[in-house]
């Protein structure tokens, strides 16, 4: 179940999909989401099939009532012999454990969420508690994620991981083609030393608190500072831009708007480093993208990807996203590091421990760790009754 299909779970499924281990159909709830921009648009037929229950809607904006019948119609005319739940707060995917709870069909669920993702009611970790405890395996992004299904009550043998991938070749063939390239970087426009960034302009993404850490940067760096390209859009935008100018930093930080999958990595591949600046984020796949594009990586601790892809003086530096006189300091060490190149190489290597190709193991062990279904108690069967009823207003956990 997924409430639209990119790029980003094309790679993942079409991986375990190739793996030829059962037939593999996709239900996308709408055909309209957040990232519409990212939409596979592949030039090969899938390994999967893809069933899409309301083409032209967003699936946040669906009714539950609606949305739970198409869910459960779906899956019944599929004859699914295990379903694959996206978290545990959607409305989707509460339709789908329901679906699979009556009838005994083995269920996995997956997750990125971490401990301090947000502030923990003892109420809501009750309820999901229950929820988790229908699933007979859990697979999630990395290690922080698994410390939280352990919390949530998931036997630790049960716990997967490699939910969070990228398609790593994409984004280093692109990369490495744009470095060979002598004309790219003008085609391009972009200055002759950058660093890069890329996110939705929205809060969470702290992209005045990146402008700050980036001025403490040039100020202790100099004339030879880097300049900084922030790729992306939002309504942030306004507040961005005049805070760039309170700065004085509107001839060195360059918004040249959302770049499209198939550019994305020419902008890696060119940059000095990469750097992301979230307050909060369940796990930040443009940290996986920059190191496989083969690019140095500072980033905010409060990312989930920041355990597991980086390693500090090794493929990166990490820092708290509300102290910006850490992120300048990571930004320094990364500019004075003596061999740059090797931190990208190793950022590579490591990424490819998170590939697409983990993701299709850790599904394959997931499925096989819950077949044959065991059957919930009464508790978790009347608490997916009474939220599924009345699902929360978004998919947050």
């Amino acid at each position: 179940m997924l409430p639209d299909l990119g790029h980003y779970h094309h790679a993942r499924i079409q991986a375990y999909a190739e793996r030829g281990e059962a037939d593999v159909t996709v239900v996308v709830v709408g055909g309209k989401g957040l990232f519409a921009e990212f939409a596979h648009r592949g030039d090969r037929p899938p390994a999967y099939r893809t069933v899409t229950l309301f083409p032209d809607r967003f699936f946040a904006d669906l009714p539950a009532a609606d949305l739970g019948r198409a869910v459960e119609n779906a899956l019944a005319a599929e004859r699914c012999s295990v379903v694959l739940a996206q978290g545990w707060a959607a409305a989707y995917s509460l339709a789908a454990l329901r679906w699979a709870v009556a009838r005994d069909v083995p269920r996995v669920v997956t997750s990125e969420s971490q401990r301090d993702d947000f502030a923990r009611s003892p109420v809501k970790e009750w309820v999901k508690r229950r929820l988790v405890g229908l699933c007979g395996a859990a697979l999630c992004g990395g290690t922080r994620h698994a410390e939280y299904a352990r919390d949530l009550g998931v036997p630790a043998d049960r716990i997967f991981l490699g939910y969070d991938a990228v398609d790593n070749a994409h984004y280093a063939a692109g990369a490495d083609a744009a470095r060979t390239n002598p004309g790219a970087r003008t085609r391009l426009g972009l200055p002759p030393a950058y660093l890069l960034a890329s996110a939705r302009f929205i809060p969470k993404k702290n992209l005045p608190g990146l402008l700050a850490g980036y001025a403490a940067y040039r100020a202790a760096v100099g004339p030879g500072a880097w300049e900084l390209v922030v790729l992306g859009d939002g309504a942030g935008r306004p507040e961005l831009e005049a805070r760039r100018g309170e700065l004085g930093l509107a001839g060195v930080v360059h918004l040249p708007g959302f770049r499209g999958y198939d550019a994305l990595p020419a902008y890696y591949g060119l940059a000095e480093g990469f750097v992301h600046a979230s307050l909060v984020e369940q796990w930040g796949l443009v940290i996986n993208e920059a190191a496989a594009a083969g690019v140095p990586v500072v980033a905010s601790d409060r990312c989930g990807a920041t355990a597991d892809l980086v390693q500090p003086g090794r493929t990166g530096w990490a820092f708290a996203p509300t102290d910006s006189a850490a992120l300048g300091a990571a930004l320094v060490e990364l500019h004075r590091h003596p061999d740059r190149r090797s931190l990208g190489q190793a950022g590579r290597q490591l990424v490819a421990e998170w590939g697409p190709e983990r993701f299709a193991a850790g599904l394959s062990a997931a499925v096989a760790a819950a077949t044959p279904a065991r059957r919930p108690g009464l508790v978790g069967r009347a608490v997916l009754r009474a939220v599924a009823a009345r699902p929360p207003v978004t998919g947050g956990e």
